[in-house]
């Protein structure tokens, strides 16, 4: 029996706006910044993902352990406080 190793892509949802972005990664982690480059973002917007009900700021340089269906929501040139 022959078994072929195959690398699933996760995909995750941005939400920037009005703008619902569907990403995909090769890879099962990212960095905040890799996500927000990958939606059009610089280091000056921020990153924010709902964790058990509270909204939680990702770092430019967090690794993020990515899921399929992961929602995060970009707020271009801020942060929220």
């Amino acid at each position: 029996m022959h078994t072929e190793s195959h690398t699933q892509s996760i995909h995750i949802f941005v939400t920037r706006g009005n703008e619902h972005i569907k990403v995909e990664f090769d890879s099962d982690v990212a960095t905040g910044l890799d996500i927000k480059r990958r939606v059009g973002g610089s280091e000056l917007d921020g990153l924010y993902h709902r964790v058990h009900g509270d909204v939680v700021e990702v770092a430019d340089d967090e690794v993020v352990e990515l899921t399929n269906g992961m929602q995060f929501t970009l707020v271009p040139n801020g942060r929220v406080s």
